[in-house]
């Protein structure tokens, strides 16, 4: 199939270890990099992005691949991933990517450096336009478009999508069917591929220097008419809305997120959530209520953007819901923020920082309505024990601890090193809590120390005009007594794990006051703080604030020295790995804030690698422990088992060897028939004796262990119970097909066979 040139652009669209990672991108910008001078042109292409149809799904869009691949080898991260001696230690794996990528390039029969070339010239979009089909499962098919401003490598590109095209015919034995059509001056290639199910429709042209290709028919026509409509007049402001760049919400993302970043990502969730091929809507009556009840009805787009700037990246999220509209959760976003040196006052050690203010009042309010689509009486029931529990301590609860708390808190983590040669210390959490009603505190702090002394034991220690209480259990059972330090300081109650902690607050806040002010003593005199701040919104709701680059310096100077003392690895040479300064020239600290205005809520952060760095490493973490969680509740519900099956084992020798008669406590068995079992697993099972039935319980696990309850039938078998079925349970008797109980992952969700029940 010949090509036909149409001037010099193409449109596609269609409808169908960290570090090692970033060692990768390495490889991938050198070969970025590797563009040759004469390549870069003006830029002298159109957007396709504004002129997409205002029903657009989504939309992800790189500004300008050349610029921002620019700008991010000025950022501290590829400072480090390109440096000489991190390049050397991981040689061997970058060698084996090169080898890798050389192998695919034979393999395709194309240099990754000339693909790069042509896809780094300008802006590429990639967009959702619609869900308008099924296919024959039923299964929803997307409308989607690859926008390419591969300026003057337009044809270069459009010959070597036409060589694809050629083999694909080919290879499906010429059923691939070829036609074109004239969308103004642009010639439009259509192909259609039949299938069983469904013939599979794609397009692609080419048009002032973008390359467009596309699934669905009729989608690039409907944009380049769009895009002829806008050069000869642009839309009137109150004329029909015909494309992407007129709907509100999407206006309303670039006002907010900014027009100048370089990478864009827009959800319309009203029409996300309208699209009856997707299916996506609450499904019931109750999570109708509680869609609605959350306020999550109400959005209307979700966009991101992130921008290069200096040597770290800002980001920032905004939620298009206006505040007339918040209500539930959202609610409690409110536009009249914290106080802006609320978290510059934090410790200027502080690895962690993090401050918000939140109505009490309205989390107050906001609880009692999520909690009636539970319980509609909810409001009643809350307000009715707090009123019993107030006249416990005879105190207006509500009253006095809601209208004693600002709804202000800064908590942070720090660490005090005052020996220089030898810097450590222990970690110091400290939760600093706004007061508007100091006597009203103070009377509720009273009231409960009275109500619990029986349980806590309270001790005073005076530090100049400041009082320090510590509370610590008088009762623990098999462990280290938990204890909790406080102190009212001014307008602040300032809480701990510690009276040490407390005692270093009260040093460092008369530093701060004191004449010649000590510098150094807050974050607002840490430069990066300043820095990452400067770029974000100046009214947050919330704030935080993450030393990375203290943190990671501390992991490296760690790790490093004891993985060289290993064997070395062929893969990486952990010895050729250069000294931690390099990692503290280029590291700052990441600062997020969240912050709402009357037009929507919006998160932001400036950071050295960005927040999806931060997911990339939470999230599987997350996942990791969700899965030792699970393996760690399915280990205790094995051993529960083991112990049910011990005590069946026991009580079938006790009962043949008694006629039939039951044991009154298993203790009276112990240690004749039940061997090797302590005390504290004997405490942990329920016994309920001899029962009336072969499928009722003689004995289960204590409800107060977490997950599913192993139980002991009066047949032998032994089960497992759902925690809210065991009361039924124990008065009807158990069946399978009603009662088996999930795999407990942690959550207790999933299906658990029953194990195979002892002999008798």
């Amino acid at each position: 199939m010949k090509s036909m040139p149409i001037r010099n652009s193409i449109v596609i669209t269609t409808g169908k270890g960290a570090l090692c990672g970033l060692l990768l991108l390495a490889v991938i910008f050198s070969n970025i990099s590797m563009a040759r001078a004469e390549d870069a042109k003006p830029d002298a292409s159109w957007s396709v992005t504004p002129l997409l149809p205002p029903e657009t799904l989504m939309v992800v869009s790189v500004r300008d691949v050349k610029k921002t691949s620019a700008r991010f080898q000025q950022t501290g991260i590829w400072q480090i991933i390109s440096n000489a001696d991190v390049l050397k230690a991981f040689s061997a794996p970058m060698m084996q990517a090169k080898f890798g990528m050389a192998a695919a390039e034979i393999s395709l029969k194309v240099k990754f450096s000339d693909l790069a070339s042509y896809f780094t010239q300008g802006e590429i979009t990639l967009a959702v336009l619609g869900v308008d089909k099924k296919n024959a499962q039923g299964q929803p098919v997307p409308d989607v478009l690859l926008s390419v401003q591969a300026l003057d490598k337009a044809q270069v590109l459009l010959e070597e999508i036409s060589k694809r095209v050629d083999e694909l015919k080919a290879a499906t034995g010429g059923q691939l069917q070829i036609s074109q059509v004239q969308a103004g001056n642009v010639t439009v290639n259509q192909l259609t591929l039949p299938t069983p199910d469904m013939p599979l429709t794609f397009a692609y042209a080419i048009c002032d220097g973008n390359i467009l290709v596309s699934f669905g028919e009729g989608r690039i026509e409907k944009i380049l008419a769009v895009r002829e409509k806008a050069k000869a007049a642009p839309p009137a402001a109150d004329g029909p809305v015909t494309m992407l760049a007129q709907v509100p919400s999407f206006k309303k993302a670039l006002e907010k997120t900014g027009a100048d970043s370089d990478v864009l990502a827009y959800f319309n969730i009203e029409a996300l959530l309208k699209n009856q091929n997707l299916n996506i809507q609450p499904k019931t009556e109750r999570e109708k209520a509680g869609f609605e009840a959350s306020g999550l009805d109400k959005i209307r787009a979700i966009s991101y953007c992130s921008a290069v700037k200096g040597k770290g990246i800002r980001e920032a999220f905004f939620m298009d819901i206006p505040a007339d509209a918040r209500k539930g959760l959202l609610s409690l976003v409110e536009s009249d923020g914290l106080d802006p040196e609320a978290l510059a006052a934090a410790p200027r050690n502080s690895l962690i920082a993090m401050a918000f203010k939140v109505s009490p009042e309205k989390i107050y309010d906001v609880a009692g309505e999520l909690a009636t689509i539970e319980n509609p009486n909810a409001k009643q029931e809350i307000n009715a024990m707090l009123l019993g529990l107030g006249q416990q301590l005879g105190i207006d609860l509500k009253k006095e601890v809601l209208g004693a708390l600002s709804g202000q808190a800064v908590f942070s983590v720090s660490m005090t090193a005052h020996n220089p040669k030898l810097a450590v210390g222990f970690p110091e959490p400290l939760l600093v809590i706004g007061i508007k009603d100091t006597a009203a505190l103070k009377n509720t702090l009273k009231a409960v120390r009275n109500a619990v002394q029986e349980n806590l034991l309270f001790t005073e220690l005076t530090d100049g005009d400041k009082e320090i209480v510590t509370a610590r259990e008088r009762f623990p059972q098999g462990r280290d007594a938990m204890q909790l330090s406080y102190m009212i300081d001014k307008n602040d109650l300032v809480v701990s794990l510690y009276p040490l902690a407390l005692r270093e607050e009260l040093r460092r806040r008369a530093a701060l006051t004191a004449e010649g002010k000590k510098p150094g003593a807050s974050l607002a005199d840490d430069p990066d703080f300043a820095a990452a701040r400067a770029n974000l919104s100046p009214k947050p709701q919330a704030l935080a604030y993450i030393d990375t680059g203290a943190l990671a310096v501390a992991a490296y100077d760690v790790l490093i020295p004891v993985a060289q003392l290993q064997p070395r690895q062929p893969q990486v040479d952990v010895t050729a790995l250069p000294t931690s300064d390099v990692i503290m020239q280029n590291l700052g600290g990441a600062v997020f804030d969240f912050a709402a205005d009357a037009d929507g809520m919006m998160a932001e952060g400036y950071s050295p690698t960005g927040a999806i760095s931060f997911l990339g490493v939470a999230i599987p973490a997350a996942m990791r422990a969700r899965q030792f969680a699970g393996r760690n509740a399915q280990n205790d519900m094995n051993r529960r088992q083991n112990v049910i099956d011990k005590v069946g084992q026991a009580l079938s020798a006790y009962v043949k060897a008694n006629d039939g008669k039951y044991p009154a406590t298993l203790q009276e068995i112990a240690p004749k028939y039940l061997e090797n079992l302590g005390a504290d697993k004997l405490d942990a099972i329920v016994y309920r004796g001899k029962q009336d039935a072969e499928n009722k319980v003689v004995a289960h696990s204590s409800e107060k262990i977490r997950g599913p309850i192993t139980a002991l039938l009066q047949n032998g078998s032994v089960v497992q119970v759902k925690r809210d079925q065991l009361g039924k349970v124990l008065l009807q008797g158990y069946t399978e097909q009603a009662q088996a109980a999930p795999v407990d992952n942690g959550n207790g969700n999933g299906a658990v066979k029953p194990p195979r029940p002892p002999e008798f």
